[in-house]
This record gives structure tokens, sequence and C-alpha cells, in this order.
């Protein structure tokens, strides 16, 4: 017998009762006469005998019910998992089903327009009425802006590199305003754009990123006709820079937030619809880069 066990117990005379478990031993149960110093009969090893069987198996239960948390909390992720890449493989599809129908229709109306506005802008310089000259410049100035249109939709479906380089969030949320600053100014919106004097850098696509921004901020201004606020926040949150866009305008509803990132999706009224509906589809791209956080959008105002 271990002399050290006897002098933690203080006493010579125990039972040692195993605790075992689907024939698996789990510990021992161990009792002493430390305070009556009488012998222990046998009926008391017996009762301590049934103790230890049930502690067994109340240990093992135990064991188990861990055990089914840990590989239920398991499945639980593995099966978030598979959802989000079986969303992200269904967006991919319908992303590649709209660009190649898409491609050849932004290929067939490109040459046309162009046609048009290089047609206009011949005519204004030789016309020299004045009230012709204003329909020819309003044309070219169409025919451009629907230009522009068709860069933004084919910009979209385009699967292109990612060309990154070391960019201020900032500074690029500054560049998107300041291309907008003419429509906020007629639509007598009253912008900030907000972020802390000192921000960690970011690899990003400035032109990609610029160009999501402006949807964004394009979108926020559609919801704002009458007027009203717009605030560019930028920040950082445990170490992922956060962009948020908030305005004053009606907002979503819960069901339309629900498809607000599918591609070329209106807002349900038809006073909102101006743009191309491709702002929050430009920002759930899986091509996110690494260290921006991940897009988030909420119902109702702002």
């Amino acid at each position: 017998m271990d002399p050290g066990l006897i002098h933690c117990l203080g006493s010579d005379t125990f039972a040692v009762v195993p605790l075992m478990a689907l024939n698996r031993p789990l510990g021992v149960l161990v009792a002493d006469n430390g305070i009556t110093l009488a012998p222990i009969p046998p009926d008391l090893v017996h009762a301590l005998e049934i103790f230890a069987g049930h502690a067994a198996v109340a240990i093992e239960h135990s064991r188990l019910r861990q055990e089914n948390r840990r590989k239920i909390s398991e499945l639980e992720r593995i099966t978030k998992e598979l959802n989000s890449n079986k969303d992200r493989l269904v967006r991919s599809e319908r992303y590649s089903a709209i660009g190649q129908m898409v491609g050849r229709l932004v290929q067939r109306i490109r040459n046309p327009i162009t046609s048009l506005r290089g047609t206009a802008r011949m005519l204004e310089r030789h016309i020299q009425e004045p009230r012709w000259k204003k329909f020819l410049a309003m044309m070219a100035t169409e025919t451009s802006r629907l230009e522009t249109v068709l860069d933004d939709v084919f910009n979209f479906i385009e699967n292109g590199h990612l060309h990154l380089i070391e960019c201020s969030l900032p500074a690029l949320a500054q560049e998107a305003c300041k291309q907008l600053y003419h429509d906020m100014m007629e639509q007598n919106i009253r912008y900030a754009c907000v972020a802390p004097a000192r921000l960690p850098t970011i690899l990003l696509d400035d032109q990609q990123m610029i160009q999501l921004i402006v949807h964004l901020l394009q979108n926020a201004l559609d919801a704002m006709p009458q007027g009203g606020t717009l605030k560019v926040k930028v920040y950082e949150v445990q170490g992922r820079l956060c962009l948020e866009v908030c305005d004053s305008g009606e907002g979503f509803t819960p069901e339309a937030l629900e498809r607000a990132d599918e591609p070329f999706f209106h807002h349900p009224s038809p006073r909102y619809w101006h743009g191309h509906g491709l702002g929050p589809a430009h920002s759930r791209r899986p091509r996110r880069p690494p260290g921006l956080g991940k897009p988030v959008g909420k119902a109702g105002p702002g």
C-alpha cells in the first residue's frame, strides 16, 4: 500500500470501489473510517458499490451529453457552412447566367449608342439654331449616360482579377462622394464623411471599391428624392474596416431587403426606379478583399 495514500487519508483502513461504465474504467471511489475508526463492515462496502455504480452511470451520461452537444454544435457549424457555400454557388451561377445574357446585349447596344452620340455631337457643331442645338446637346448627354450605365453593367458581370493596391478607405469614400456632389446639391442633400484620424490602409482594387460606394450612395440618393441627410462612416472593428452608408430615406421593407442583393432588383415603389439595381449586388459579390467587413443591410429608414 502506498504510504502517501495512508498519510493523505489519515487512516490505514479504507475501502476502494472502482467506477465502471460500459466496461470502461472511469476512476475509483475511496471511503475510509477516519472519523469512527470502526471496522468497515461488508454491508457498507456493498452499499458503496451500489453508490459507485449509480455515480459511474451519472458520470458517463454527463460525458455523453457533453459529447452530443459538441457533435451537434459541429453539425450546426458544418450545416451553416454548407448552406453558405450553396448560397455562394447559386449566386455565382446566377451571375454567370446574367453575365452571358447581358454581355451579349451590352455589345449589341453599345455600338448604336456610340454612333448616336457621335452624330449628335457633329450635328450640334454644324447647326446654328439654339433650339435644335439644345435638343442635340440633350441627346448627346443622355447617350453618354446610357454608355455609363452599360459600362457599370459590363464591369459588374466581368470576371476580371482584382488589382489590389494599398488604399485609404476614407479617401475612397471621399472620392465617391465627390463624383455625386452635384447630384446631392441638386437634390438638397446634406452629406458628411466621418472617419477616425488614424485608420490602417487596406489592400483594395481602388476603382472597383469607388464604383461600389458610388452605387450605394446612388441608392441612398434615390431614397431621398425630396432631400435629406447622408452620412458615410468608416471605422475599425476587431481588426476589420467597416464602411457604413446611412440616409434619412424611407428604406427597405424586410421583404425587399431579402432580395436587395439580387442583380437589377429595384425597390417596390416606382419612385425609386432611377438606378439599375446593382448597388447591394456589388457589395455581395464573392470577391471581397481580406480585412474588409462583411456586407450587412437592415430594414427600415436609413
